[in-house]
């Protein structure tokens, strides 16, 4: 394989790679968190508790100042799964980038194909 093929099948890989990570991504999207004002009104109705900080100045953000665990998602299943996604994804990527740079054209091209096709 010459090097204008080689840089050729690595592009298509990028191409596949990102196809597949937005799939990831919109079938594992991450709950968003509370944003500024959700957590001020938590802060005036008294739904979360004050916790000190170790240290404290007049420049003392109060944000983290208060637990809003109870009122956040759990993101940890979905991040855990579209973890062990994105690693799969990525070694089979690995594996398709050495067959490609040490590889015949034909097998590469073959295995290129398959992973397009693969889910994760």
């Amino acid at each position: 394989m010459n090097t204008h093929e080689k840089k050729y099948l690595m592009q298509r890989l990028g191409t596949i790679k990102g196809k597949k990570m937005s799939e990831i991504n919109k079938e594992l999207p991450e709950v968003r968190g509370l944003n500024a004002e959700e957590k001020v009104n938590l802060i005036r109705q008294g739904k979360v508790p004050f916790k000190m900080p170790k240290e404290i100045s007049i420049y003392t953000s109060l944000y983290p100042c208060f637990d809003y665990s109870a009122f956040e998602p759990d993101n940890t299943e979905v991040t855990a799964e579209r973890e062990r996604r994105v690693s799969l994804l990525d070694k089979e990527l690995c594996r398709l980038e050495d067959t490609i740079m040490l590889g015949e054209a034909g097998e590469a091209l073959r295995l290129l194909r398959e992973f397009e096709e693969k889910e994760f």
